[in-house]
């Protein structure tokens, strides 16, 4: 059942990756590794990457809630460093619990983050390209 507002969770395909929604609320429950998963879909990567995830302080912790798959309590996390989406992370099963809008940030934060270090990338092989033709000339 759904931790938010105890409605039913269906299994359903999303991005290649099954994942269950919760029929009443559409919030999502996801294993660690759908979550991964779901992150080199987002990245078009193949290869594993961390999931940054630090604990919330005191004063921005919501409500608890009972993981679905295990039902000991989850606790509130930032997903990766100054995103500022706060999830729902089970430490028993590492199951994580998204409300309805933060798997679509935690996609577009991803796109984000690719597209930083795509334009990190870029900015490096021309000023490598810059210092070549530089050390040519001497």
């Amino acid at each position: 059942t759904c931790a938010s507002c105890h409605g039913i969770m269906s299994e359903i395909m999303q991005d290649n990756i099954k994942i269950d929604r919760c029929n009443t609320c559409k919030s999502t429950f996801l294993d660690f590794m759908e979550l991964k998963a779901m992150i080199l879909w987002v990245q078009k990567s193949k290869s594993f990457t961390q999931i940054p995830i630090k604990k919330v302080s005191e004063r921005h912790k919501g409500t608890i809630y009972a993981c679905p798959k295990c039902k000991n309590s989850m606790s509130e996390r930032e997903y990766n460093y100054g995103s500022k989406i706060h999830i729902d992370l089970c430490k028993h099963c590492w199951g994580v619990y998204l409300d309805k809008s933060e798997l679509k940030q935690i996609k577009n934060h991803e796109k984000k983050v690719l597209k930083r270090q795509q334009e990190r990338n870029e900015r490096k092989r021309k000023e490598h390209d810059i210092y070549l033709k530089l050390r040519n000339k001497l």
